[in-house]
């Protein structure tokens, strides 16, 4: 006897086929619904221990605490991430004026401004033939620094002219860390910053 999934079938008297009797006419008719709801009340008990068991394994697998994240409802604010390790440094406001010793090396900006007009753009600068804001008058190697600089001297790296600046005179434009160069012509200044280009490195020299 074989039962299968909703069917039922029972063996015959002899070989050839003969009518096999449906569940309706079954002498285990009045027990298969009975039998196939209680399979399939069990079948639905294992299942679900079978889901809380798992359910279990996955809550114990869990940690019992969680760190707050930066994003909890704690905080009101974003905490920055901690910078990472050898990243480098802001470059300081550039009207900031830091101490400076002889030996430092710091990252400047520079132009320049000059006497005579050439064949060259004109620039912002001209006409400036006389006397500085110490009293001397211009000269080549003659630089306008910050107030917080008149006096001091310094290089520029990879100077062509290799000339020793000194902060002779200021600007209402010179701030910081810049540095305005003096030139005789407009067209020696522009050969000139070709070469050294806006933003140098000087070393101090007192």
């Amino acid at each position: 006897m074989a039962v299968g999934h909703g069917t039922f079938s029972a063996p015959t008297a002899g070989r050839g086929p003969g009518p096999a009797p449906s569940i309706a006419t079954s002498p285990l008719a009045g027990d298969v619904a009975p039998l196939e709801a209680a399979a399939a009340e069990a079948a639905a008990t294992r299942q679900l221990a079978s889901t809380h068991a798992a359910t279990e394994v996955i809550v114990s697998a869990l940690p019992k605490t969680l760190a707050p994240t930066r994003f909890d409802a704690a905080s009101t604010t974003m905490t920055p991430a901690p910078p990472a390790s050898g990243q480098p440094l802001r470059a300081a406001h550039p009207t900031a004026t830091p101490a400076l010793e002889p030996g430092n090396r710091v990252v400047a900006t520079v132009s320049f401004y000059y006497c005579n007009s050439g064949s060259g753009p004109s620039g912002d600068g001209g006409a400036w033939c006389g006397a500085m804001r110490d009293g001397t008058v211009v000269y080549p190697g003659a630089a306008a620094c910050d107030y917080a600089y008149l006096g001091q001297r310094f290089r520029i790296e990879g100077d062509p002219t290799g000339r020793v600046y000194t902060c002779n005179d200021t600007g209402g434009k010179v701030h910081g860390l810049h540095r305005d160069i003096w030139f005789q012509t407009n067209d020696e200044g522009w050969r000139w910053q070709r070469d050294v280009g806006t933003r140098v490195v000087i070393e101090i020299i007192n």
